[in-house]
């Protein structure tokens, strides 16, 4: 199976190209830098992207999006850019992809004691911080495209 993995230059994007990979499936991983880690050039083909600006994507079934600015002391704006315009991007390049994998965080629910959902907790953001807020931002990016595109 062809699986395109966004942040792969990442601790999880890495982790998870070196297990798919190791698993007999071609994956492409994506990252912003350069020249690629060793490790990533050995076991998949290294496609240099910004998800900041639209992006084509190679063809494949499946697309896990792991790229994202995970920083609470971030400026909103940097935030705003990489991870919710970032998704935007990804969703829409990955479009023919079957299955779309997005990584988000816990840092979407405001940490309370009761059992809470994404619906429960989007209406309680002044107390997310601003990385939680584009995260959650980013779930509902994906939530939409994918209501109405099924």
């Amino acid at each position: 199976m062809k699986i395109i993995i966004t942040g792969a230059t990442g601790s999880l994007g890495a982790f998870l190209t070196r297990w798919f990979a190791g698993k007999g499936h071609q994956v492409y991983a994506l990252g912003r830098a350069g020249t690629p880690p060793i490790q990533l050039q050995a076991c998949s083909t290294y496609v240099r992207a910004d998800i900041t600006r639209p992006l084509d994507l190679p063809k494949a079934e499946v697309c896990i999006h792991c790229a994202g600015l995970a920083d609470d002391k971030a400026k909103p704006a940097d935030l705003h850019a990489a991870n919710v315009e970032g998704t935007k991007n990804v969703v829409t390049a990955a479009s023919g992809c079957k299955t779309f994998v997005h990584i988000s965080s816990s840092s979407v629910y405001a940490h309370s004691d009761l059992p809470v959902s994404e619906e429960v907790e989007g209406g309680r953001t002044q107390v997310l911080s601003n990385y939680g807020k584009s995260k959650l931002k980013t779930e509902e990016i994906v939530t939409k495209h994918y209501k109405n595109n099924s």
